[in-house]
């Protein structure tokens, strides 16, 4: 191989994301490439069968890392998006696509933005487990006062139930 297929790189270069699956499988021994084709050590070289697994398919690795931050937002997908989405309910909804600037060092990542049907508005919802610390509650007020072209939501995922709070534009 002469390099990524992924990205937008020049040939015989390799993306940043690409580079270390390509050193695992042998693609890339520092500058020089092996001429005579890629090293895929054998199972019994001090590799063991997850390994040997991930160095036949590199590019599925980053596929098997967690999606969510947290098991609460996945819980949200399995359980709350993915039905209403699937009822028409939701257009769309996407993991942590809009950051909003609360002040010159402050920023609130929004866990989702969802696209209602029917409502003129998006909504970012953010997911919270049984507690929810102060600061996260202080700057979902103010990213609600600051921009009001969003609807904000804060869903909490309490003795297995699920609760929506519609946080008010002040």
């Amino acid at each position: 191989m002469k390099g990524c297929t992924c990205a937008q790189v020049p040939d015989g270069y390799w993306c940043p994301t690409c580079l270390p699956y390509a050193r695992l499988a042998g693609l890339v021994l520092g500058v020089q490439e092996r001429q005579e084709g890629p090293r895929v050590p054998r199972q019994g070289q001090g590799m063991g069968p997850q390994a040997t697994a991930l160095l036949e398919a590199p590019r599925s690795l980053p596929d098997a890392l967690p999606r969510y931050r947290s098991k609460t937002e996945a819980r949200f997908v399995q359980e709350i998006a993915e039905p209403r989405k699937r009822a028409g309910e939701i257009a769309m909804y996407a993991y942590e696509a809009i950051t909003l600037k609360l002040a010159p060092a402050v920023r609130f990542t929004a866990d989702f933005l969802c696209m209602v049907r029917d409502e003129p508005l998006p909504v970012l919802a953010e997911i919270k487990g049984a507690y929810t610390r102060e600061d996260a509650w202080q700057k979902l007020k103010i990213a609600a006062a600051m921009y009001p072209m969003f609807r904000f939501e804060l869903w909490t995922y309490k003795d297995k139930q699920w609760t929506c709070k519609q946080i008010p534009n002040y």
